[in-house]
């Protein structure tokens, strides 16, 4: 293929370590005091927004709910009451007065009703449980508080017990939901490259990253946050990336390399990285000199990004380089050193 122009990014290295996506975690608690009566989820287990994670008995759950059946009934008979006395004062059979004050009252027991609902959403009661409540059918079971995923995600810790009593004060959470699909890399990038980070990053700059574990693989972020302090200490700045983990494979707390593109610099001489060889230290190609003859070229190169390499000096735009089948050149071409060496 024949030699390019190219647009080439320096590449700022650095450590990070994968963290929660914070904005896609929720840590799950009930918001009354009760006993843990069954536990749904488990470590590990797949949950989507809605689903019951445990579920939990009350007394304060109880009273809101009592509170709440006790006003729906109130209000029930109070409306049949403003209904007859509204028939009544149109035949001019009651006054002005006892209309108004029916309705008033009508008004007040509306109000307490919407007071005692609100207090069973603050709770955690969904408008799906309140709509369920049946007193005839549920007896005793009005106490009881379902508490749901609020995302979808993956259990990741759980501190549940059945029969266990959880009160408001504890300072341990029962549960923690994650997206381990969308996840955070934390990266630390010196006070030295802050400028380039930041001209980088005025394109939303992609990064290439890669884990120990999964080594040779190259997984891609984009820049989501500079930090806006320096860590007096070392001296570099937090930024947060955001990864994708569709696979599952990756683990809040494995460390990693990121690179940084910085933004690209004028168009270069650049050929293919399968291209360049090297041979005792010193970097060359082969040009095809005419058909199905080639001639070894040494090369002097320089940064490396997606793929290509710049050429500083060797090559002229345009001209032709070997860039399949170069290793097997390469080869010929070292059977021929070692044969001359044994010939001497």
């Amino acid at each position: 293929m024949k030699t390019e122009k190219r647009k080439f990014s320096t590449l700022i290295t650095v450590t990070g370590e994968i963290s929660l996506n914070e904005n896609r975690t929720s840590h799950v608690s009930p918001r009354v005091a009760g006993i843990i009566k069954s536990s749904e989820g488990d470590i590990g287990t797949k949950v989507k927004e809605g689903d019951v994670l445990f579920t939990m008995d009350s007394v304060e759950v109880g009273d809101a709910v009592n509170g709440y059946i006790n006003y729906k009934s109130i209000l029930a008979l109070e409306l049949r009451n403003l209904e007859r006395i509204k028939a009544l004062y149109e035949k001019k059979i009651v006054s002005e007065k006892d209309l108004i004050e029916i309705s008033i009252k009508y008004e007040e027991t509306l109000a307490a009703l919407r007071t005692a609902r609100n207090k069973m959403e603050i709770y955690g009661l969904t408008a799906r449980d309140i709509e369920g409540i049946n007193p005839e059918s549920d007896g005793n079971t009005i106490s009881k508080l379902l508490i749901r995923a609020p995302l979808n995600g993956t259990v990741i810790e759980k501190h549940a017990v059945n029969g266990e009593y959880w009160d408001t004060d504890s300072e341990i959470d029962v549960m923690t939901v994650s997206d381990l699909e969308n996840l955070w890399v934390l990266a630390d990038v010196y006070e030295a490259d802050l400028k380039t980070l930041l001209d980088a990053n005025s394109e939303k700059a992609e990064c290439e990253i890669e884990f120990l574990p999964f080594k040779g693989k190259v997984f891609r972020g984009t820049i989501e946050n500079i930090g806006m302090t320096i860590d007096e200490v070392t001296r570099t700045v937090k930024v947060r990336i955001a990864i994708g983990n569709p696979d599952g494979i990756l683990r809040p707390g494995m460390f990693c390399s990121v690179k940084i593109p910085s933004n690209p610099s004028d168009e270069m001489a650049a050929v293919p990285e399968s291209a360049v060889l090297s041979d005792e230290g010193k970097s060359f190609v082969f040009v095809e000199i005419i058909e199905n003859f080639y001639a070894r070229k040494p090369v002097s190169t320089g940064r490396k990004y997606d793929g290509y390499v710049e050429i500083l000096k060797g090559l002229a735009p345009g001209e032709q380089v070997v860039s399949v089948g170069s290793f097997l050149l390469k080869s010929d071409v070292l059977k021929e050193k070692m044969g001359a060496g044994c010939a001497d």
